[in-house]
C-alpha cells in the first residue's frame, strides 16, 4: 500500500472515531443504544449505586432490575409513575439485547459496557475539540427474565476492563501527557479497586489541571452512587453545564460501545512514520489482463475502481450502508477469478464476507442458468 492511500485511509478512519461514542457518549441517548445509569434509580433510588458497586467486585453476582412495583401502598400516582418509568426502561433494555446479539453474531465479540468515570473537554472556540469520554469501559451482559418481567445486568467473570485507547489517541495527536495507567494485570482480569481507580483519576487530575472536588463526590460514591450526567450537548457552551478546559465526572454510561478501529489506526501511523517502509507500491502488473470486464453491473465510480484494481493499483473503497461498496468487491472479485487469479478477503465482520459470498453464489448460478 503507498504511503498516500494509508494517509487517506487514517484520515478517513480518525473521522469516524472523532464523531463515535468513545469521544461522545451522549450519542446514542435518545436512541436508547446508551443510557445514563442513574437513570436506573427511576425504579429504585439505589439502583445505579449497586451497578456500579457490582463493577468493583471481584466476585461476580447479578443486578437484578424488577418491572413490577410490589410497593401495594403506593398511591395511584406513584403506581402510574413507577409503570411509565418501567416501561420506558424495558424499551431501552430490549434495544441493547436485541442490537448487542445482533452484534455478537456478526463479530463474536461482546459491545455492551458500562462507562466510568467520564472526562470532558469543552473549547468554545473548537468544536472539534470538544468531548465527554468515558475512561475506563467494564464489560457486562444484559439478560432478560423469562417472562421479561425482569432484567438481570451482570458483570463478566473475568473479563477485561478496557481503556479507552480511542481518548488517548486524542491526546497524542494534540501533543498532551498520557495519565500514569492503572496495573496492566488488574485491567486483564477486571479486578481493580476503588483505591486504584482513585489513583489513576489523580493522575489524569494533576496532568489535565481538574479542579479537586471530584474527590469529595468520590469519598462517597460507593454509597449513594454515580452523579447524574449534566451535559446537554457538546455543540453549544451553556455555562451551567461546561466548564473551559478538562473536568472529571463521577458518572457512569451504560450501553452499546463498538470496538473501534484503534488497532488499525495505530498501525497505520507506525507505518507511515517508517523512514524505510515495505516496497507496497503499485506493480504496475495488469492484474485483468485475460479478462478485463466486469460480470457485475457498475457505475461510473464503481468502475473507475474496478479499473485502478485491474490496473494493479490500490483504492479505498469508503461510504456509508447502501452506496455500493459490496457491489464493486464483488465485480472485482469475480473478474480477478475469471482471470485465474486468487483472491484473500479479511473483515473484521463476518456478516460482510457473507454478502460478498451471497453476491457470488448469486452471480455464479445466474450465469450457468444463462447458459
Amino acid at each position: 500500500m503507498s504511503k498516500k492511500i494509508a494517509q487517506i485511509l487514517l484520515e478517513k478512519l480518525e473521522q469516524e472515531t472523532r464523531r463515535s461514542a468513545f469521544l461522545n457518549c451522549l450519542q446514542g441517548f435518545s436512541s436508547g443504544i446508551r443510557l445514563d445509569v442513574t437513570s436506573l434509580n427511576q425504579l429504585n433510588p439505589f439502583t445505579a449505586r449497586d451497578v456500579l458497586r457490582e463493577l468493583f467486585h471481584k466476585e461476580s453476582t447479578d443486578i437484578e432490575i424488577s418491572l413490577s412495583n410490589e410497593m401495594l401502598n403506593d398511591s395511584v400516582m406513584d403506581q402510574f409513575n413507577y409503570s411509565v418509568a418501567s416501561n420506558e426502561l424495558d424499551d431501552i433494555f430490549r434495544k441493547l439485547h436485541a442490537k448487542s446479539s445482533d452484534l455478537f453474531k456478526e463479530t463474536g465479540q461482546y459491545n455492551t459496557y458500562i462507562g466510568f468515570p467520564l472526562l470532558s473537554h469543552f473549547d468554545p472556540l473548537d468544536e472539534t475539540k470538544s468531548f465527554i469520554a468515558p475512561l475506563m469501559f467494564w464489560p457486562i451482559t444484559i439478560v432478560p427474565g423469562k417472562n421479561f418481567d425482569k432484567w438481570h445486568i451482570h458483570k463478566m467473570v473475568n473479563g477485561e476492563i478496557r481503556l479507552n485507547y480511542a481518548l488517548k489517541n486524542w491526546l497524542l495527536d494534540n501533543k498532551m501527557r498520557l495519565p500514569e495507567e492503572p496495573p496492566l494485570y488488574n485491567l486483564e482480569t477486571g479486578n481493580i479497586s476503588y483505591t486504584e481507580l482513585e489513583s489513576y483519576l489523580v493522575s489524569v487530575a494533576n496532568i489535565f489541571n481538574v479542579p479537586g472536588k471530584w474527590q469529595e463526590q468520590y469519598f462517597v460514591v460507593d454509597k449513594i452512587g454515580p452523579e447524574p450526567i449534566r451535559y446537554g450537548n457538546l455543540k453549544s457552551f451553556n455555562s451551567d453545564k461546561h466548564r473551559i478546559g478538562f473536568e472529571l465526572h463521577l458518572s457512569a454510561v451504560m450501553g452499546i460501545f463498538q470496538s473501534n478501529k484503534e488497532g488499525i489506526i495505530q498501525d497505520l501511523k507506525a507505518y507511515l512514520g517508517q523512514q524505510d517502509s515495505l516496497d507496497l507500491e503499485p506493480s504496475g502488473e495488469s492484474l485483468f489482463q485475460d479478462f478485463p470486464f466486469s460480470l457485475v453491473d457498475l457505475d461510473p465510480a464503481q468502475w473507475a475502481t474496478h479499473e485502478t484494481i485491474g490496473r494493479g493499483g490500490h483504492a479505498v473503497v469508503h461510504g456509508p450502508p447502501g452506496t455500493g461498496k459490496s457491489t464493486v468487491l464483488t465485480a472485482i472479485v469475480s473478474t480477478a477469478l475469471a482471470n485465474n487469479r486468487r483472491v484473500l478477503m479479511i473483515s473484521e465482520k463476518k456478516t460482510a464476507l457473507d454478502v460478498i459470498a451471497r453476491n457470488w453464489m448469486n452471480l455464479v448460478s445466474g450465469i450457468l442458468m444463462s447458459r
